[in-house]
């Protein structure tokens, strides 16, 4: 059974969103969003290069965890002609947690 466009966007909004991991948003993990003004995530007047990185996100973000592992990671790489040659390298530069991952924010900064 394949999983709906809605369905997918609404794992990955959740996943932005939830901040202590339960797999859903509390009032207060939406308004903490709110207030830290990550609202303007889906404004459309981004740079081009920020609306590239949200494009490549979420295109490479197969589980919809909101984050990349390695190997979702290496093929969004890969696939924007960049040097995957050391990836655990890079990994562990933009993994702002410890859990292996790359959430979205953190790769903003390489842009």
């Amino acid at each position: 059974m394949a999983v709906s466009a809605r369905a997918q966007e609404r794992k990955l909004v959740v996943s932005l969103l939830d901040s202590d991991g339960d797999g859903e948003v509390s009032f207060r993990e939406f308004f903490r969003w709110w207030k830290s003004h990550k609202d303007q995530f889906f404004v459309s007047s981004y740079s081009e290069d920020v609306k590239a990185a949200i494009y490549y996100f979420k295109k490479f973000d197969a589980d919809l965890s909101g984050t990349l592992d390695r190997t979702e990671y290496a093929a969004m790489c890969t696939e924007m002609g960049w040097d995957t040659s050391d990836i655990d390298a890079s990994i562990k530069y933009l993994d702002t947690d410890g859990d292996v991952r790359c959430t979205f924010r953190p790769s903003l900064g390489i842009l």
